[in-house]
């Protein structure tokens, strides 16, 4: 199973041995498909970004690969198990996101102050800026 849901969506819920994947990254997955079998693929908006996956994937196993119909959403309605675990993937792989300080596994105090220092920052920025109207 190869799920292109936002990191995040996956750390929430997942099929159970599911692995978490970036289209435009799905060759970092080359040597953890089965070489054999089904590979499932889903995506959270209807399987649409599945569907454009299946090919690039087919490239990388000689294992059959197809879209799980209805996806994640469909596998839980059906009352299966999903599994959530916030630690896969890791923060360093979320890049398809901004991991706010509290979505991370770690360096959770020093990415809150950097966020903080920004935001700080950003006042100065915008009334540096001088086009800006602000307050």
């Amino acid at each position: 199973m190869v799920d292109l849901a936002r990191s995040i969506a996956f750390r929430e819920g997942h099929i159970l041995g599911a692995l978490w994947g970036v289209r435009t990254r799905l060759d970092a997955l080359a040597g953890r498909l089965p070489d054999q079998g089904l590979v499932a693929v889903t995506s959270p908006d209807g399987n649409r970004l599945a569907a454009l996956a299946v090919e690039e994937l087919e490239e990388l196993t000689a294992a059959r690969v197809g879209v799980l119909e209805g996806g994640v959403a469909a596998w839980a309605a059906a009352g299966l198990p999903l599994a959530a675990d916030r630690t896969n993937p890791p923060d360093e792989a979320c890049i398809d996101t901004y991991l706010r300080p509290y979505d991370r596994n770690t360096g959770v105090e020093e990415a809150m102050r950097a966020y903080l220092s920004w935001e700080i920052d950003l006042v100065k920025e915008i009334a540096r800026d001088g086009d800006a109207g602000f307050g």
